[in-house]
């Protein structure tokens, strides 16, 4: 069950890794493309010291 569970996580989630704080204005639940697919954020972590967002969200 749980290889059933992680396959179709992996289709319709994304974890990224986003450059540059102060390029982007990113919050909970705001919709961002990647590999022109839209997404909503469900997490967000903000890294002052790398200056990037860690980022996991749902395919919309």
């Amino acid at each position: 069950m749980n290889r059933l569970i992680d396959f179709y996580d992996s289709k319709w989630s994304i974890e990224a890794v986003i450059d540059q704080l102060s390029k982007y204005d990113l919050s909970l639940q705001a919709r961002i493309r990647i590999q022109d697919k839209v997404y909503a954020i469900t997490e967000l972590e903000r890294d002052f010291n790398k200056d990037e967002y860690k980022v996991k969200a749902w395919l919309l």
